[in-house]
């Protein structure tokens, strides 16, 4: 993430952008941690297994069968600050201030495309965050997309399905959900940015919203978040499959007057 973060600072330092922001490296690198009272690591994997009360030979409860120590993941422990400071995507205060965000978040995402060689691949509701200038707020706000733990280089030649699926499940495409043998591309961004709209003008906006609708386990939207990803997949899509099945399970369901 750090080194995305670098190529993206280093690209509109030179040609600053007009009409979006974006994250900006202030400082960002590993913490040497104590291994043994002498010797500093950047590789904190006993420590986060430790607190599994597992050795670093096993894996953690839950995580499955456990292979060779050699082929485990390391863990890292990394810090990074980055400027502007945003706050969530729920702290907007009507539909237009929510088109707003995510019409400039976007626009970000594209220029990273074309200008950074960037693919985000995770867009969705925490990872869009909400700026206002001087932290006025009665100012226009702006959308600030972060979190590049899951980009990739645009070039990259393994773009197509991975053991391990990127992205946020309510909010991840169909061809992601069932890890298919093609390309991830912008449009799957895109098409997470579509269900952040659908889930967000269901459930909520913003904490005023929250108290009006409280809780309802019964919408079919939240069959987006229900399963194993084949399972969402196969609901995504039989929501999407014709316009009818789309406003019967979707857009009826959106909060107020948001149809």
């Amino acid at each position: 993430e750090i080194q995305f973060l670098r190529t993206i600072r280093d690209t509109y330092e030179k040609i600053p952008p007009k009409d979006f922001i974006y994250p900006k490296l202030v400082v960002g690198g590993h913490v040497r941690l104590d291994s043994d009272n002498v010797h500093k690591s950047v590789d904190t994997t006993d420590g986060v297994f430790k607190l599994f009360g597992v050795e670093r030979t096993d894996l953690p409860p839950g995580m499955g069968r456990s292979p060779n120590w050699q082929h485990q993941l390391l863990r890292a422990h990394r810090r990074i600050v980055m400027s502007p400071v945003g706050h969530s995507i729920k702290t907007v205060k009507n539909e237009e201030e929510l088109i707003i965000v995510l019409a400039e978040a976007m626009r970000c995402h594209s220029s990273l495309v074309s200008d950074c060689g960037i693919l985000h691949r995770d867009i969705s509701t925490n990872n869009i965050l909400v700026v206002r200038d001087n932290g006025d707020s009665s100012a226009t706000p702006h959308g600030l997309l972060i979190d590049f733990d899951f980009a990739i280089k645009v070039d990259n030649t393994e773009r197509k399905a991975r053991a391990e699926r990127s992205g946020t499940l309510p909010f991840m495409s169909i061809a992601n959900l069932l890890n298919l043998e093609c390309d991830r591309t912008a449009l799957n961004d895109w098409e997470s940015l579509f269900y952040i709209v659908c889930w967000l003008a269901t459930i909520e906006i913003n904490s005023k919203d929250r108290d009006e609708i409280g809780s309802d386990d019964k919408l079919p939207i939240f069959q987006w978040k229900e399963g194993h990803s084949e399972q969402i997949a196969k609901k995504k899509r039989l929501h999407m499959n014709s316009f009818s099945s789309f406003e019967d399970n979707i857009t009826n369901e959106f909060f107020g007057n948001r149809k």
